[in-house]
Order: C-alpha cells, then sequence, then structure tokens
C-alpha cells in the first residue's frame, strides 16, 4: 500500500467513526473540588435537563433503590411505548472497569454518557442542547464553577457524572469484613464460598474484588457478552444481558454454567451459593436522591429522577 492510499484509507476509517466524546482531563489532585464535583455530577445524574423532552435522567433506569438498576426485564425506551434491547445493569461498584454496556463497546464512563445520550432511544438529546441549557441556570453556572473554575462545559458534564457514579463504589459488604479478619461468615456461606473459589472454579471469571473480569464470553445464543459484577447482585434482578433469568438460581443453572462446572448445581449448592452471594450485598450511602434540582426557567417543575 503506498502512502497516498494508506492517507486515504485513513480519512476514510476517521470520517466513519462516531465522535470521541469530551475528555476528562482535569487534574484529579484537586482534593479541594472533589467533593464539590461530586455533588455536582449527583445533580446531573437525578436531572431531566440531560434529555430532549425533560423526562429521562440517569436515574430513570438506575434508581438507587433497586441498587441502581430498574428490576425490569428491559428498560423503557425514549417514547415510553417501545423498551431498550437490553436489561439495565448496575452502575454500583464499577471502580477500575475497562468494559461498560453488555457488549462491551464503550471502554470508560464518558463513552457511557455520550452513547446515552446521543441514542435516540435514550435521551435523544446533545452535548449542544445540555450545555445550552445549563448555562441558562445561574444555579448550574455557579456549579461548574465551584467545582471546575470554568463556564459549562461538556468536559466538565462528563468529569462530574464520573466522579459521582464512581463515588458508589464500596469495600464495606459482609464478604469484605470477612477478607479483613473482622467478621466470619454464616455457615451456609463459608460453604457457598468454599464453591464459589475452589471447586466450581467462578472466580476464573468473577474475580475479586469486584467479581468481574471486563472481558466477553459467548453466553447461551453464543453472543459474546460481558461478564457482569456480582456485588449486590441478589438486589438486581432479573439477570443476563435479556433479562431472561428471573432469579439467581435461575441464572446459576443456565447451559453456560454448567459447561463451565461441567455438571449441573443440587439445589443444597443453589442454596449455599446463594447464602455466599448474599455477603456481597452492601448499598451504603448510595441512596441520596437529592431534594431539590437546580432552577432552569424553561422547565421549572421537573421531576426528580425523571419519569418512568
Amino acid at each position: 500500500m503506498t502512502f497516498f492510499h494508506a492517507a486515504l484509507l485513513a480519512v476514510a476509517l476517521a470520517l466513519t467513526l462516531p465522535p470521541r466524546p469530551p475528555a476528562c482531563h482535569f487534574r484529579r489532585t484537586d482534593a479541594r473540588r472533589i467533593d464539590a464535583r461530586r455533588e455536582l455530577g449527583r445533580l446531573l445524574f437525578f436531572d431531566p435537563v440531560l434529555s430532549a423532552n425533560y423526562k429521562r435522567s440517569c436515574a430513570s433506569c438506575h434508581r438507587p433503590e433497586k441498587a441502581f438498576t430498574d428490576q425490569r426485564i428491559r428498560p423503557r425506551a425514549f417514547s415510553f411505548s417501545d423498551n431498550l434491547p437490553h436489561n439495565t445493569p448496575t452502575i454500583l461498584n464499577i471502580s477500575g472497569q475497562t468494559a461498560f454496556f453488555h457488549d462491551g463497546r464503550a471502554h470508560n464512563l464518558s463513552e457511557v454518557v455520550q452513547a446515552v445520550i446521543t441514542n435516540p432511544a435514550e435521551f435523544n438529546s446533545s452535548y449542544e442542547l445540555i450545555i445550552g441549557r445549563l448555562r441558562n441556570s445561574p444555579d448550574y453556572q455557579a456549579q461548574f464553577r465551584r467545582s471546575y473554575g470554568t463556564d459549562v462545559s461538556a468536559t466538565g458534564l462528563n468529569d462530574a457524572l464520573n466522579t459521582y457514579v464512581l463515588s458508589l463504589s464500596r469495600q464495606t459488604s459482609a464478604y469484605d469484613t470477612y477478607q479483613r479478619g473482622e467478621t466470619g461468615l454464616p455457615e451456609a456461606a463459608r460453604r457457598g464460598y468454599v464453591l464459589f473459589t475452589s471447586e466450581l472454579r467462578c472466580t476464573s471469571c468473577h474475580t475479586p474484588p469486584w467479581f468481574r473480569d471486563d472481558r466477553l464470553h459467548s453466553d447461551q445464543t453464543t453472543q459474546p457478552v460481558r461478564t457482569p459484577g456480582l456485588r449486590n447482585v441478589l438486589q438486581t434482578p432479573p439477570y443476563l444481558h435479556d433479562g431472561s433469568a428471573p432469579t439467581i438460581e435461575a441464572a446459576l443453572s443456565l447451559p453456560l454454567h454448567q459447561k463451565h462446572i461441567g455438571r449441573s448445581l443440587t439445589p443444597d449448592e443453589l442454596t449455599d451459593l446463594r447464602s455466599f452471594l448474599a455477603t456481597l450485598t452492601d448499598s451504603t450511602s448510595t441512596t441520596e436522591t437529592p431534594t431539590v434540582l437546580p432552577f432552569i426557567r424553561q422547565a421549572p417543575t421537573r421531576r426528580i429522577g425523571g419519569n418512568y
């Protein structure tokens, strides 16, 4: 391939790829502003100002009282008359995660934010529209200046949402205190722990401490899907990318799991595994719905958390 042909190929590829989301390049060492950024991100997360119709927010699908899922088979789409194609994953404990969405197509939270904002079936919006709205809010303008020392920007919006979501990672579950030698585990949970970590080799994909590997694996339909993390898993039914497993026992009994462990699980083993997975439950301080949203003249009565 000549240099000329290589240059033409590079240009063609650039034209076909989606634009990159605004990069988050703010210094993380500025500790005095981290709390302000987290609070700004919390407000944006629950504010339907991000959607074209002022009705959808991040919290519409990621509801704090349901471990930041919606516990539906598939979430409602922008029109409210249809559903999105995949089950809502939790955003708790995604610290260090490098693959997002069930198909792993996003590699950081900024890519997730951009995809949700611009998807016609989700927020059906754009950064330009959102930034224009936020700049018409004196409250939001003050929040951005307090957090970043700058005017409202797409980069700041991404970073604030990142800061808030990443703050929802905890390691204070019963499993964590057991690992630190601070507490013990019930006998059934101990048996489940041994099954999970040793005999069944579940940790080859669900690797502690977050119980995921950020890799894609073929499920029973041969569609490659990302290994989900298992923290708070008993709070996030139904399971799988399509929500087809209504209970954790149904998920554990799937052919893909039977193929991995080489046999079916007994009822007693399912009970013990459930007992162990219960020790991964920890939603401390994550139910933080704001009591009021910043004032925006064009939409003064927005519903906190949006409609659903």
